[in-house]
């Protein structure tokens, strides 16, 4: 949020999730889709964080190769500020094109101005109906309800260009569900997929069997659907998913509990390295007890000097954790603990890291 007091004031929402017992899909059942404004300023760059890059350069790579998109088309939906498909252009494809309620095409690096295009809009609106060699919807399915209406369109977005194929990538929800990890479940998510869910949700739209594996580090679900392939079975989900949203619902306010009472027994200089939605939902779930924290970091420059949503702390480049000198710092994603380290180290720092 650009100020504390805007911060402060911004509104809440309800979270209450369900399970269907027949397929898996975990939605929140209080959402309201009129309480998120994807069109105001909304900072989802992940592209600042080397160990992030890595598996984003590696899967653009990937995706490439496996469809012969040399001189090929992409159409990408929910392409934040482009980032990815810039990628790709800088591996050969010839349009890459976006759309997103929150694309800025100022943020496109000039290399890739002639090749990429992003628009500020909802998929199927206006001219964000679009198709490509390949249909691509990463870290937006988790964002909308209803879910089945949206594979549709992209199933008929891909079905638009012969021998196209279909790419969804989502937060794995078993690994939230086994880690207790409530930081990733928040407001904007209102839909929430296991590797099974997914698979069942394509292949009951498309007809063809999905392939879908996990990635980063088992954070991610990475959906392929391509035109032809074997026959959607009709699947019966495993009780394993049942057990494990109980064991959650059991588990998880003891892990808040212990998170508050380390924080309120290390008051003297805690920091929280992560100024997105991780960082948001930590905070804003831990309550009053957030006020122990004495800052929060980001290497995102375009989060830099904003204020999270709720709580009203200042997000700070690392460089100002020479004015705090922290004795603990929280990470909301533990594959970030090697570079956060090594950035510590470079200021001089030498405090405790501690991943969620």
């Amino acid at each position: 949020m650009p100020s504390r007091e805007a911060a402060l004031a911004y509104p809440t929402g309800v979270i209450e999730l369900a399970v269907c017992l027949q397929c898996g899909f975990i939605a929140n059942t209080s959402f309201d889709p009129m309480a998120v404004d994807y069109t105001q300023p909304y900072e989802e760059s992940q592209e600042f964080s080397p160990r992030f890059m890595e598996f984003a350069e590696g899967l653009a790579d990937a995706l490439v190769d496996r469809h012969d998109l040399v001189g090929k088309s992409v159409f990408e939906v929910g392409c934040g500020k482009g980032s990815f498909l810039s990628l790709l252009a800088r591996r050969g494809v010839a349009s890459a094109i976006g759309v997103d309620p929150s694309a800025d095409e100022r943020r496109l690096p000039p290399d890739v101005r002639d090749t990429v295009a992003v628009e500020r809009a909802f998929f199927g609106e206006g001219t964000g109906a679009g198709t490509g060699d390949l249909v691509i919807c990463r870290h937006t399915l988790e964002h909308i309800q209803p879910v089945r209406s949206f594979v549709t369109a992209l199933v008929a977005a891909r079905d638009a260009t012969p021998d196209s194929a279909l790419f969804i990538e989502v937060p794995d929800t078993s690994r939230i569900l086994d880690e207790q990890a409530f930081w990733d479940v928040y407001y904007e998510h209102c839909s929430y997929f296991t590797s099974a869910s997914l698979r069942r949700l394509i292949g009951s739209v498309s007809g063809v069997q999905p392939e879908v594996v996990t990635a980063y580090g088992d954070q991610y679900l990475l959906a392929t659907a391509l035109q032809r392939g074997e026959p959607a079975p009709l699947q019966e989900h495993s009780t394993t998913l049942h057990q494990m949203t109980r064991d959650f619902a059991a588990a998880v306010d003891v892990k808040i509990d212990r998170w508050r009472d380390f924080i309120e027994s290390h008051q003297d200089g805690v920091v929280l390295w992560g100024g997105g939605s991780k960082g948001t939902t930590f905070l804003n779930t831990i309550g009053d007890i957030s006020k122990g924290v004495a800052a929060v970091v980001d290497i995102n420059p375009h989060l830099q000097g904003t204020y999270v949503a709720g709580t009203g702390h200042e997000i700070i480049a690392p460089e100002r954790l020479l004015e705090y000198r922290p004795n603990t710092v929280i990470v909301m994603n533990p594959l970030y603990v090697s570079e956060i380290t090594a950035d510590l180290a470079s200021l001089g720092l030498d405090p405790t890291v501690l991943p969620v």
